[in-house]
């Protein structure tokens, strides 16, 4: 295991769990509504006279039923569309040791460090990193961080700025260089458990990324990654 530093940001190891209350306050008002009759005293009447009869009071008006409360419905969060990598192919242009084959194992390299990234395996990144190649094996210790603390990656495509510069390494013919510049993709930290989406890191402009690598008779070796 190689110690080096991490070219992403640290993975937290405890979430802050978001806790929202939702309080539900029934504000009701009551009142007695008091009805008076009021008599005034009148002089006696000695005369036979029909007993007056009370008025009856009608009867209140029937009040409608409140209609019932409905559960107020909330929408689901849209869901973050991402692109999961597929399993990276060996290209036929490896197999030659000119500019071509460097270009492709270049290429070939970055797809499997993505893919290491979203599986946890990283055999094929293993295979191609000699090793001196600093900027490899910390890319490979990253892995095992993030998987061994139960998350994954996916990264959004990269977009490159420009045509990639591939050219020998002065006195090791066996030897190329390829640098390219490239808007990097937003990255997402996916908890392994849940499948839930719980950070995103934003990509970045005009990233430079330069790899050096040499053409040997097991086949392409990355001797060394600047990203």
């Amino acid at each position: 295991m190689h110690t080096h530093r991490s070219p992403f940001q640290t993975v937290r190891r405890a979430l802050a769990a978001t806790v929202v209350a939702v309080s539900l306050t029934a504000v009701g008002g009551c009142g007695a509504l008091a009805w008076q009759k009021s008599l005034s005293a009148s002089p006696a009447v000695v005369d036979s006279v029909a007993p007056e009869v009370p008025a009856q009071d009608e009867p209140p008006a029937p009040t409608a039923a409140p209609a019932p409360a409905t559960a107020a419905t909330t929408e689901p969060a849209a869901q973050k569309t991402v692109l999961t990598p597929a399993r990276p192919s060996r290209p036929v242009e490896m197999e030659g040791d000119g500019a071509d084959g460097a270009l492709a194992a270049a290429q070939y390299f970055l797809d499997s460090v993505r893919f290491a990234y979203f599986v946890g395996d990283t055999s094929m990144v293993e295979a191609m990193s000699s090793e001196s190649c600093e900027g490899c094996w910390t890319l490979i210790d990253h892995v095992s961080q993030v998987h061994g603390e139960g998350y994954f990656l996916v990264f959004d495509d990269d977009v490159p700025l420009a045509e990639p510069i591939v050219a020998a390494f002065p006195d090791a013919p066996s030897t190329w260089i390829v640098t390219s510049s490239v808007d990097v993709g937003d990255a997402y930290l996916f908890d392994a458990a849940t499948g839930v989406d719980v950070h995103t890191e934003p990509g970045e402009t005009g990233r430079e990324r330069v790899l050096a690598l040499e053409r040997t008779a097991e086949g392409w070796v990355v001797l060394a990654y600047d990203f």
